[in-house]
């Protein structure tokens, strides 16, 4: 499972073979695919020494927004992640729930059409874990 969702975010290629997401050949195009995917891997990604504003600003950066784009971004993300009140904590203090938040919050850039979630619930209470998945629904 690990290696295929690998493949499929472009995370990894193909040792031989192809596949193609979106109509895009992955060892050709893999940059405009991960452009279209959000990945969230099952082990967390995000900086403990961060917080989360913090390590949401940096992503999206990263990937290319201005810093006004990702502050917006951001401030709307963290809200609907149930994160808000805890965003100028660092990361580290979070529990497995709020870090789960954080990191499929990271994958969601305005231009994925498909999220790639590899046991996104891992850590979640009850309470948490059926506010992601309503969140997932409505989205």
């Amino acid at each position: 499972k690990t290696t295929l969702i690998s493949i499929i975010a472009c995370t990894d290629l193909p040792t031989s073979g192809s596949a193609e997401i979106f109509g895009l050949n992955i060892a050709e195009e893999p940059e405009k695919i991960k452009s279209l995917i959000g990945y969230v891997p099952q082990e967390n990604f995000s900086s403990p020494l961060l917080t989360s504003r913090e390590n949401l600003l940096y992503f999206f950066q990263l990937y290319g927004l201005s810093k006004n784009e990702a502050t917006k971004l951001v401030d709307d993300l963290l809200e609907e992640m149930g994160l808000s009140q805890d965003s100028n904590k660092r990361v580290s203090h979070y529990s497995g729930g709020m870090r789960k938040s954080l990191e499929v919050a990271t994958a969601l850039m305005p231009s994925v059409e498909n999220l790639i979630l590899d046991e996104p619930t891992t850590g979640f209470n009850p309470s948490a874990r059926r506010r992601f998945l309503g969140l997932l629904k409505e989205n």
